[in-house]
């Protein structure tokens, strides 16, 4: 009988986190994206409408890059999982990107983070032109929206670097993407 309530227990803990989403844990190494392993894919949201793949051709730290190829949709890009984390103790966010393009790709920063108890959604271009590029993005350089105070980045919610509206097609490469 004892047997026939452990089992009924062990199901009924499956499904009950089954039914929870997961919830990441802030990395305790800190915000780096160098894609030389599978496991940090895991690590970025995906959507609908563009495809990743680990890529040797644009490689800036280590064996491999990231490749997105943008299908269709609205802010697609990368949007990195599980950071409720302070940013305050960092200068910038730096990252080595690839257009292959002719045109340039406007891409934009996006931080999620709290401001008098609601979430506020701070943003800055990056436009990145035709070519190979090293981008440091001063973090005191980020404003909130309306009254353009300086942004309290001690707890970042979510941090994305998006194409608002991707044109069909479009990729870019990404490696090292980290925090200073």
């Amino acid at each position: 009988m004892s047997n026939l309530r452990l089992i009924g227990l062990c199901s009924v803990l499956s499904v009950l986190a089954a039914c929870h989403p997961l919830q990441r844990p802030a990395d305790p190494l800190g915000f780096v994206y160098d894609f030389e392993t599978d496991a940090e894919l895991d690590r970025i949201s995906w959507d609908c409408g563009q495809l990743y793949a680990r890529d040797s051709s644009f490689v800036t730290s280590g064996h491999w890059g990231l490749r997105v190829r943008f299908l269709q949709g609205e802010n697609l890009g990368l949007k990195f999982n599980g950071l409720f984390a302070d940013w305050s103790g960092f200068d910038a966010l730096v990252f080595d990107v690839r257009n292959p393009q002719s045109r340039p790709v406007p891409l934009l920063l996006h931080l999620g983070l709290y401001r008098d108890g609601e979430f506020v959604l701070v943003s800055l271009p990056v436009p990145v032109a035709a070519g190979d590029h090293h981008k440091r993005i001063p973090l005191h350089s980020l404003r909130y929206p309306g009254d353009g105070a300086p942004a309290d980045l001690s707890l970042v919610l979510s941090a994305r670097l998006v194409i608002p509206e991707p044109v069909r097609g479009t990729q870019l490469f990404f490696d090292d993407i980290h925090l200073e």
